[in-house]
């Protein structure tokens, strides 16, 4: 099951939406001389991603980790059809996030981050 807010967070499926939607911690707003006129600015502006851990992805699964803002990719890995034993290496390409979105068709992924 799927935890959005701990420490580490907690993927255990493909989120149907971004992180931010999902997570409870964070949901108020910042102060009203900050606010934007398209919105509101929550106060969970981003993370830093310190480790990504892909625990138990099975043979032929795989991940991938993009901002539903823009679709740029945070993270990738994949697990060839005769993979056995060891969590696999994520190959993460930017560390600092502001909300993300996971693909993942097995395994369970874990996020430690620094906020």
């Amino acid at each position: 099951m799927s935890n959005f807010n701990s420490n580490p967070i907690v993927i255990t499926a493909t989120m149907a939406a971004g992180w931010r939607s999902l997570q409870t911690l964070n949901t108020g707003n910042l102060p009203s001389n900050i606010q934007q006129t398209s919105g509101p600015v929550t106060r969970q502006w981003g993370f830093q991603v310190v480790e990504l851990l892909w625990n138990n992805p099975g043979p032929s699964a795989s991940l991938i980790v993009t901002d539903p803002n823009d679709g740029t990719v945070l993270a990738v890995a994949d697990t060839p059809a005769a993979f056995a034993g060891a969590d696999p290496d994520v190959t993460l390409l930017r560390r600092t996030w502001r909300d993300f979105k996971v693909t993942i068709s097995g395994g369970t992924l874990y996020i430690f981050y620094r906020a």
